[in-house]
């Protein structure tokens, strides 16, 4: 899983690099405690 941080907007963008595609998985605000929500079931 990767992240990207669109410039000049509070959020982290997490996808996967996919053969013809790219897999959008989340979409959070950066203020969001990010480590806890990967600790979270179903989070991934």
């Amino acid at each position: 899983m990767r992240t990207v941080s669109p410039k000049g907007y509070p959020y982290l963008v997490f996808y996967r690099d996919q053969p013809g595609h790219v897999a959008v998985g989340r979409v959070l605000h950066a203020k969001r405690d990010i480590p806890q929500w990967m600790q979270e079931p179903n989070s991934h």
